[in-house]
């Protein structure tokens, strides 16, 4: 379907519950079609959690070469 689909959307955090190779392939085989990968605005959820915590969630989105 990737000639139809050009953004993977994980919602309500489920970025977050699914680690670890898994996620990484998911996210690869997406971009080889190539469909943007999105946590689906969860950052809102980081920002209240202060400044470190919005930081490492930033890093580990730029990890896994998503966009938020």
């Amino acid at each position: 379907m990737g000639a139809y689909v050009d953004s993977l959307q994980f919602a309500g955090g489920f970025v977050r519950l699914m680690r670890g190779a898994r996620l990484k392939e998911l996210i690869e085989t997406a971009h080889r079609f190539p469909v943007q990968v999105s946590t689906g605005g969860f950052i809102e959820r980081v920002l209240p959690k202060g400044a470190k915590q919005v930081e490492r969630y930033i890093a580990e989105c730029a990890e896994l070469a998503l966009t938020s």
